[in-house]
């Protein structure tokens, strides 16, 4: 439900990414309000299939623009043209994008802007962590500066603190300031870094 509303309140946002679960979950809402404003139109006695029905049109209208955007952001996080999105209407070639849709969005920051699966780069993440007593040095990342991302932070300088690292993080997600996935992904970045 996350997902859905976060497209919403990114409404007329056509510029920067959006992740796989914000695509897929939005779509997914979509969905289901559609079918659900359906039943309701049917209750309210429009019954023909050929008959414009008044809850389902709103639904529709309420939810066009979104839709576009959201395609949009998701083309941008594969690092393709959000122009890609008007293939959508054309039979067979729906079903091709859709499926690249689908595929993981590139790492780091791309032209478009900072990876949306980056919770550094996530300013509501950035400031629950920063509240959690995360370090302040952990920059976040600035589109304007690509070279310099969250990946690129400081690294542990030894073994010990690497695990001082881990455990932080751990000690993060425990408390419910970072989520199972982002526990995940801020570890294996910690762990790249100390690899370099």
């Amino acid at each position: 439900m996350n997902w859905y509303l976060k497209a919403m309140r990114r409404y007329f946002e056509w510029r920067g990414r959006s992740a796989r679960a914000e695509f897929w979950y939005f779509t997914l809402f979509y969905l289901i309000i559609s079918f659900l404003s359906g039943v309701v139109d049917y209750l309210l006695g429009y019954t023909d299939v050929d008959q414009l029905t008044p809850v389902n049109t709103l639904v529709i209208l309420v939810h066009i623009i979104p839709t576009i955007t959201v395609s949009i952001r998701r083309f941008h996080d594969r690092d393709q043209s959000g122009w890609r999105t008007l293939g959508l209407i054309v039979p067979i070639a729906n079903l091709v994008l859709l499926a690249d849709l689908a595929r993981r969005g590139t790492d780091g920051p791309n032209r478009f802007g900072d990876d949306p699966l980056d919770p550094i780069a996530d300013p509501h993440v950035h400031s629950r962590l920063l509240q959690a007593g995360a370090p302040r040095s952990v920059p976040v990342v600035n589109p304007r500066r690509p070279t310099f991302t969250s990946h690129n932070a400081a690294v542990p300088s030894s073994s010990n603190s690497l695990i001082e690292e881990i455990e932080r993080l751990d000690q993060l997600r425990r408390n419910g300031v970072i989520s199972e996935q982002e526990f995940d992904r801020l570890k294996a970045n910690t762990m790249k870094r100390a690899d370099a």
